[in-house]
């Protein structure tokens, strides 16, 4: 049981020098002669009290309190496995999650670079245009146009510079490039295994 005790001889002085320091009661514990059992669990829901009263020994009800207790171990496990399921189905759903956005992500830069290429085919289709209009214009004043003149070396150059901006002759660079390396003996396999 709890009492309110006096202010001993340091807390006095320290409330000299500061007043209102010890302003709330000071308690103590002391005996009462009764045994009392408490039991502190997860939530306050899980406590729970014996003691001597009324006459009855807890001695006389601990088969009562051993049996809570075994039953909120029980409770108590029950609770810490759903938990841990819980945790665990969390932890999946949450990988799922993020797996599902990583393809997302990587699905919408396959869009973006897809339409980005579009765009640049289309740019230097009128690019070509431009050129071959150019080029025509010439023909059409000059009757031919000698490589080795400014107009020549100026054609030239735009169209390798076309050539380095157009997706699809990226590709087809890219294609011929594969196409001219040496196979290994998997791949010769494999395609004479297609065949």
């Amino acid at each position: 049981a709890k009492r309110e005790r006096p202010l001993n001889a340091q807390e006095k002085l320290s409330n000299m020098r500061f007043p209102g320091l010890y302003s709330s009661p000071r308690f103590e514990e002391y005996a009462t002669g009764m045994l009392a059992i408490r039991v502190g669990g997860e939530c306050r829901y899980d406590r729970h009290r014996w003691s001597d009263k009324d006459g009855s020994q807890i001695e006389r009800r601990l088969n009562k309190c051993v049996m809570w207790l075994y039953k909120e171990a029980e409770r108590i496990k029950q609770r810490r496995k759903e938990a841990a399921e819980r945790e665990r189905r969390w932890a999946e759903e949450e990988r799922i999650r993020k797996e599902e956005e990583r393809k997302r992500q990587k699905e919408l830069a396959r869009v973006k670079r897809f339409l980005k290429g579009a765009a640049r085919w289309d740019k230097a289709k009128r690019l070509r245009e431009f050129i071959k209009t150019v080029e025509e214009a010439a023909r059409g004043e000059l009757g031919s146009i000698p490589p080795k003149s400014k107009l020549g070396r100026w054609l030239r150059w735009a169209n390798g510079r076309i050539d380095a901006y157009d997706p699809v002759e990226r590709l087809k660079r890219e294609l011929r490039t594969e196409a001219s390396k040496p196979k290994t003996d998997d791949q010769a396999t494999s395609e004479t295994e297609k065949e």
